[in-house]
């Protein structure tokens, strides 16, 4: 009896340990099928295989079931598909985005049918998307050079002022220089140094200085000199043909106020000589179916003041207020009335052919005339705090190198029962009547 308990204990452990490796065996089988080579992608070598042939072979079906990892998607591919009539982005050039290639073909399409009834087709529509893609890239050079110009100009500017005065500036912009130097223009202080008075002649009465018999004389009156003219109506000889070869420097016109003193032009004011800083002030100048200014080789600085001008839109040539050469105007305060002409409407403020004009007018009206047209691309104009009033430009926005700072613009309308002709005797009754006294 004591031999049996060890023997059976022995059987036991025997027992145990079997039942361990089979347990283990087993689980190998089963569970660890798949070696660690496999989760790279690899073929598991037959060394790895252990356990059930049929469960390996299931593994192995399992595995090759599985989709291989997805690279990442390309930008390209990330794009969403236009639906018809939509644009998609360009992935070669993330600038141009989805928006902006739709504001794009919008346009192309918007000003196609401004000019025909029918629709651009896809071939157009890509390549003015082309041609848009192409400008755009290349627009940042051209708005570098043109403010690297403006700045020069500006310099320039400033530097003639300081030298030979506005003369100078306009004599570069008449044989070709760039412009317009709005900068310049729209700077009210540095626009001013151009205008500075520097002799100061004696006060003389206008209608003696003026008369036939002093101007027969053809002498100038002294530079500096200002010309006074009291309430009433007078004639204005055209002086600049008596003076031929001086042409006086910084003469003023004064009048006693524009409702009260009229000057009454007897033909276009002309020159022979550069005239420098003709300053006309408090007084109505009535053109008298002529040209206000009709200068056509030497240049001119001209500065108007609280005056009001009539009378230039006659039908005849140009019919306009300034036809020069080259033009530096200052205009403050004044009103440029059209209507009180021989042919209302046909009235124009300008015919300056090239870039030499540099006009800035300060919170005058202009009314019933032209405003915009009749000068080059490369002129300077300025209207600062200004009405203009039925102007009869054409519809459509004004020319880039007119600039309106605080500045309404109303155009004329013609309804029944209106005219644009305006009668002179409501400002200074029996003008003419005066005129001949």
């Amino acid at each position: 009896m004591p031999d049996a308990m060890p023997a059976m204990h022995r059987v036991l452990i025997v027992i145990v340990a079997a039942l361990s490796l089979a347990l283990g065996w087993w689980s190998r089988g089963a569970l660890d099928v798949t070696p660690p080579s496999a989760t790279r992608g690899e073929a598991p070598s037959a060394l790895s295989r252990t356990g059930d042939a049929a469960q390996v072979a299931a593994s192995d079906a399992t595995l090759a079931a599985i989709p291989p990892p997805r690279p990442s998607e390309a930008i390209s591919e990330r794009v969403a598909r236009p639906a018809d009539g939509e644009v998609a982005g360009d992935a070669s050039d993330p600038l141009f985005t989805a928006a902006l290639l739709a504001r794009a073909r919008d346009g192309i399409v918007a000003a196609w049918k401004r000019e025909r009834r029918d629709a651009p087709n896809d071939a157009e529509i890509d390549e003015g998307l082309a041609w848009f893609k192409e400008r755009t890239l290349a627009l940042p050079a051209k708005i570098g050079h043109e403010l690297a110009e403006r700045r020069s100009n500006l310099e320039l500017a400033e530097e003639d002022a300081r030298t030979g005065g506005v003369l100078t500036t306009l004599k570069r912009l008449q044989q070709g220089a760039p412009g317009p130097l709005t900068s310049v223009v729209a700077d009210g202080g540095t626009f001013d140094r151009f205008f500075v008075t520097e002799f100061g002649g004696a006060a003389q009465d206008g209608p003696s200085a003026l008369d036939a018999r002093a101007l027969s004389s053809r002498k100038p009156v002294a530079d500096g000199t200002t010309l006074s003219f009291p309430a009433g109506v007078h004639r204005l000889p055209d002086f600049g043909s008596y003076w031929r070869e001086h042409y006086p420097r910084d003469l003023t016109l004064r009048g006693a106020g524009k409702e009260a003193t009229l000057l009454v032009l007897a033909t276009d004011m002309s020159a022979y000589d550069t005239v420098r800083n003709l300053t006309i002030e408090s007084a109505t100048l009535h053109a008298n179916d002529n040209y206000l200014f009709d200068i056509r080789e030497p240049a001119m600085s001209i500065t108007l003041r609280n005056c009001r001008i009539t009378g230039w839109d006659m039908g005849a040539g140009g019919s306009c207020l300034f036809g020069t050469e080259a033009l530096a105007l200052r205009a403050s305060d004044c009103e440029f009335l059209g209507g009180y002409g021989r042919s209302p409407g046909s009235g124009c403020l300008f015919d300056v052919r090239h870039n030499g004009l540099l006009a800035r007018f300060e919170r005058c009206v202009i009314a019933r005339t032209r405003a915009f047209g009749s000068i080059t691309d490369g002129a300077t104009v300025v209207y600062v705090a200004c009405r203009l009033e039925d102007i009869l430009d054409r519809g459509g926005e004004p020319p880039a190198n007119v600039t309106l700072n605080g500045t309404t613009v109303s155009r004329w309308t013609s309804e029944p029962g209106t005219s644009l002709k305006r009668d002179l005797n409501e400002l200074f009754p029996g003008w003419r009547d005066a005129l001949g006294r």
